[in-house]
Order: structure tokens, then sequence, then C-alpha cells
């Protein structure tokens, strides 16, 4: 990291204009003197001087081998890309110049550019093809070393782009990259209020839907609430896991802070909010705050979480923040085992009871020899009955007969 010193032209002077400038260019110029010394410092006093209020001439940096200058707030436009008072280059680009003093040394003074053009792209959430040479503006030969060296230009961007995406920057949209189970088990481990864990499942919901990284939003949330413990300005029931504005704030009270009427629809102006910086469409009705951020210049550029700071928060370093103490660890901790409720034993038709096998019955002793049988006795010869027998037998037929006969005289007699 090269160091930037700051050595504003005077108010006032013809060449501080103090125009509005919304940066939207850089363009890169070399300074053309070799002169021994004629380093940033150098150049920075040659801005203040009268010669250079008499053209008018003036920039926003100049950058030598060992340190960068500012010569301009990065909110007021220079005299610099040769394209008129209202010409695009001077209105609403930053311009770099490159020292080219033969007693520096002109890789360093290259490569501290390069670095410088990319904190400005970042910082303003620029593309590479914002980056112009100055004869892009004017048609000057300049910057004259770089495109006078075979693929100098060329090998410029290259340098810059590699200051561009250096290792760590930390994606805000795609898939999720941790499980709500994961998040909340993270938010345990943190000693987060209960509030905080039930609601992660809506920032999953709302990931799905907008293409953001949950992970990320639930870690910004754990920073701007204290793990749903807040504690500032913001009171729980606000609703707000994000700390947005309302609006039009005047400070920074209870009342600036915006209020929603359910912790979901707390969730869902967060994932709101960042389509404001990231690009993408909101999901239903968004707050007020989110048309102030869709103004801005950077709106839907924001690429990086690395990038949030000095735009979603005040501080440089609020992105990095996000994903050193918060994010990395969320990342970092495993997800809970699963627990599956038992399943019921398989249904089995019941097996018989055993039966014990029957014992080989005893062979039974044998039989004795029966005994012998005698012979049947020779039956008896029948006597031979008296003759009085007869006579009672048919004197009884007779009387049955006549008793018959006389029932059936009595019939007819009737």
């Amino acid at each position: 990291m090269v160091i930037i010193i700051e050595d504003f032209i005077p108010r006032g002077r013809r060449n501080r204009p103090g125009y509005k400038l919304v940066p939207r260019y850089i363009t890169i110029h070399d300074t053309a003197n070799t002169n021994v010394g004629a380093d940033a410092m150098t150049h920075a006093r040659y801005l203040k001087s009268n010669a250079a209020a008499a053209i008018p001439a003036s920039w926003h940096f100049t950058v030598d081998d060992r340190v960068i200058v500012q010569h301009l707030p990065l909110n007021e436009n220079g005299w610099h890309a040769g394209d008129g008072s209202t010409g695009t280059g001077n209105r609403e680009s930053i311009g770099i110049e490159i020292c080219e003093n033969r007693d520096g040394v002109r890789t360093e003074a290259e490569k501290n550019a390069a670095w410088l053009t990319a904190k400005l792209l970042k910082d303003f959430s620029l593309g590479l093809d914002r980056v112009k040479q100055h004869y892009y503006w004017s048609g000057k030969d300049c910057p004259r070393v770089l495109r006078g060296r075979a693929k100098g230009w060329e090998s410029f961007l290259n340098a810059v782009s590699q200051y561009l995406q250096p290792p760590g920057n930390t994606p805000i949209t795609g898939k999720a990259q941790a499980t709500v189970h994961q998040a909340q088990e993270w938010a345990r481990r943190r000693q987060a209020h209960a509030r905080f864990i039930e609601i992660a499942p809506v920032y999953w919901l709302y990931g799905a839907l907008t293409g953001i990284r949950p992970e990320v939003l639930y870690a910004q949330s754990a920073k701007e609430t204290a793990f749903g413990r807040f504690g500032g300005a913001v009171h729980p029931d606000q609703n707000n896991w994000a700390g947005i504005k309302v609006q039009y704030p005047k400070g920074d009270s209870r009342a600036d802070f915006e209020s929603f009427p359910t912790p979901e629809e707390g969730v869902r102006a967060h994932f709101n909010h960042m389509c404001a910086y990231v690009g993408l469409q909101p999901v239903g009705v968004p707050h007020g705050r989110y048309w102030v951020v869709l103004a801005q210049p950077w709106a839907g550029q924001v690429r990086y979480v690395e990038e949030l700071g000095g735009k979603w928060a005040v501080g440089a370093d609020y992105g990095i923040s996000i994903v050193r103490d918060y994010l990395e660890d969320l990342l970092a901790t495993p997800s809970p085992p699963v627990v599956e409720p038992p399943s019921p034993p398989p249904e089995t038709t019941p097996e018989p009871p055993t039966q014990p096998e029957p014992e080989p019955p005893e062979e039974p002793a044998p039989e004795p020899p029966p005994p012998e049988i005698p012979g049947p006795e020779p039956a008896p010869k029948p006597s031979p009955e008296p003759a009085g027998s007869f006579l009672v037998e048919l004197i009884l037929r007779l009387i049955d007969f006549f008793r018959e006969l006389l029932k059936k005289l009595a019939q007819k007699l009737k």
C-alpha cells in the first residue's frame, strides 16, 4: 500500500474551479517532465503556483516511485483532460499524472499508479473499461510513455486488473455456501438472542428469491444488531436487522432508523436494500432509503462484501470486518447432526409358538398272551310250553276283536 499525502490547491484559485464531480472515469496522464527531482511533491508545489493557475491546469493525483500526492478533493473537478470546460473528461473523470523524472524508478511509479487506479475503481464501483488515456478525450499523445512502449497500455491495464481482484474478495451474490442449520448453530455458539436464531430461515428464503448469499446478510445482521441483542439507537421492536436509516435522517437517534411491522418485513427490507447496491430487482415495494441508494453513482455496481466500506457505513473497513469477524467463523462452523425420528419397527407376522417335539412313545411292553377263552356252552334245549297258555292267548285276541267291532258300531250309530 502506497502513502497518499493530501496537499490541496487552495480554494478560489483558477485551477481549482470547484464544480461538483461525480466520478465516472479515471484519466491517466504522464507528466512529460523528465527533470531530476520532478517528483510528486514538486508537482504539488507547481499546482499551487501562479503558472498553473494561469493556464489553468490541475488534476487530482501525482504518483512517483515512493508516494502519491492528492491535489483536489474527489468531489471537485480539475482541468486536465483538454476537452473544454464542459467536457466529459474534465467534468466526470479523476486525473492521475505519473511522474517521468529520470532520477525516479518509472516501473515503481507505474505500479503505484495501477494500485491507485484499482483503488479508485473499487471505491466508486467502476469497471476497468472506465480507465481512459488522456488521448481518449483530446487526441493528445498522453500518457506518452505508456503509449510509446509496445503493449505499454495493455500491461498497465493488466496491472490494474491484478489489483482489482486480490485474493479474499467475497462475492455478495451467488448460491448459499452455508445451510440455515449451520448458521443457527454458529449463532448459538456466539450467544445470540433467540430472535436472531429464529429469523435465520427467513434469510435463506429471501436469499433464494433474490440471488444474494443469505449467509453474507445474516453475518452483516450479526454485526449490525450484536447478534439480535441490539443495544444501540435501533430497538428490537423496530425489526430493523441491518441498521437501515429513514429516507431523510437528521442524525443517529431511534427516529432516524426505519421501523418495519414484522421481523420478516425487516429481512425483506435488508435484502431490498442490498439489491440497490448490487443491481438486483427488489422483492415487493421497497422502503424509502432504497431510492436514496439507487441514486448514487455506484448503485448497482457493488460486487464484494469488502466494497461496502464507505458506502453502507462510513468506516472503510466495514465490509472487511463483516468477513473477518463474522462470516469466516460462520462458514467454519460445522452443521449440527440431523436427528431423525426413530422409525417404527417393521410389521412382522407373529410366529406360532414353537411346539416341543413330542418324545417318541415308549415301546409298549409285550402284551401277555390272551387267556384261553372257553368255547360257548351249548344252548339249553327249550322246554315245551304247557297247553293252557295257548288257550289264554286265543281268548285275549277274541276280546280285542270284539272291542274293535263295538267301537265301529258305536260310531255308525252316532
